[in-house]
């Protein structure tokens, strides 16, 4: 069966990633938002749009990141801090997407030649936070699923043996959100692009890293 997915972004260990336009845009606004202890973003962008697909979620939530660019991922979220969130004019439907919690439910490694990836399996629609923590080696890149909870056979650590992704730590949180985190320790030597894809379909996300060029 072909797998028919969409490309999220592509950035080089030395920046932050960023989201790429999606196509299904719609006019939003930006609505100001005073942040409460439980707020995620997608928890907020899920609640000011109708969001009916992961691509105009993408669109979202680039548009977030230009409104509020101090804000990485939701654990800057501080609590009574004001946030501008791009809403729709249409906030509520049958064919709208829900904050409810979702499960990960697989994690698998696979090398291809010059590149290494991880497939994360989620049961529902939700796309990570990615960030990079670079202050210690390894470098690492980070996936945040908010509202996501890990099924319990999914080992804690995995050992990919490849020579751009070394090992992946698999995590969560319970409060004040449920959030699974998978980490992946990267050779910075090595690395160079690390490219996100999803498949919406198979409620897939991939992260692939290129080794860098010459």
């Amino acid at each position: 069966m072909a797998w028919v997915g969409w490309w999220l972004c592509c950035f080089c260990l030395g920046t932050m990633p960023i989201y790429a336009q999606a196509e299904e845009s719609a006019s939003t606004r930006l609505v100001p938002h005073q942040v409460q202890k439980t707020d995620t973003i997608r928890g907020l962008l899920l609640r000011y749009s109708c969001v009916r697909s992961m691509t105009q979620y993408s669109a979202l939530r680039e548009e977030f990141r230009h409104a509020n660019p101090q804000i990485l991922h939701s654990g800057h979220l501080a609590s009574q801090a004001s946030v501008l969130v791009p809403g729709t004019r249409a906030t509520q439907g049958t064919a709208c997407l829900r904050a409810d919690t979702v499960q990960v439910v697989r994690v698998e490694c696979e090398h291809f030649g010059a590149q290494d990836c991880v497939r994360i399996y989620v049961d529902g629609p939700v796309l990570p936070e990615v960030f990079l923590l670079k202050h210690e080696p390894p470098v690492r890149v980070v996936c945040d699923f908010d509202q996501a909870v890990l099924l319990s056979d999914i080992p804690k650590e995995i050992d990919c043996a490849g020579r751009l992704i070394q090992r992946v730590r698999v995590g969560h949180e319970d409060t004040p959100v449920a959030r699974a985190r998978i980490v992946l320790e990267i050779d910075p030597a090595l690395a160079g692009e690390v490219e996100q894809t999803f498949f919406e379909q198979q409620s897939l996300f991939m992260l692939t890293v290129h080794e860098a060029k010459p």
